[in-house]
């Protein structure tokens, strides 16, 4: 597996050959939705930016007992989640596009 970097939004991803599996190489790159995924700032006080390079059906925080705390469905490549309410802890983070899902986690500390 062949794997490079490039910059995005002033980002660096990690990306590959879309052709990669059968020896090919078209020259363009194939981000995945848990590549392109990015959650700041990490460890979070008051808010945490969402940045997909995909294009994103939903976007789901659930705490560690599972419990949705927060849901959206958005229009932009950058979404903004309030954490000011949340308690303090570790949550899973959940992006979901037409096919695939991809998960990171997110602490909030205040």
């Amino acid at each position: 597996l062949h794997v490079s970097a490039q910059q995005v939004d002033g980002q660096w991803v990690a990306c590959r050959p879309a052709n990669q599996e059968n020896g090919t190489s078209t020259g363009q790159a194939e981000i995945s939705l848990q590549q392109s995924l990015l959650a700041y700032p990490n460890p979070s006080n008051d808010e945490v930016f969402v940045r997909v390079l995909n294009d994103v059906e939903q976007i789901a925080l659930f705490d560690m007992s599972g419990h949705l705390v927060y849901e959206s469905n958005p229009t932009q490549p950058l979404e903004r989640i309030a954490t000011q309410t949340f308690a303090p802890g570790v949550y899973l983070l959940q992006v979901s596009t037409a096919t695939e899902v991809a998960h990171q986690r997110v602490q909030v500390v205040h």
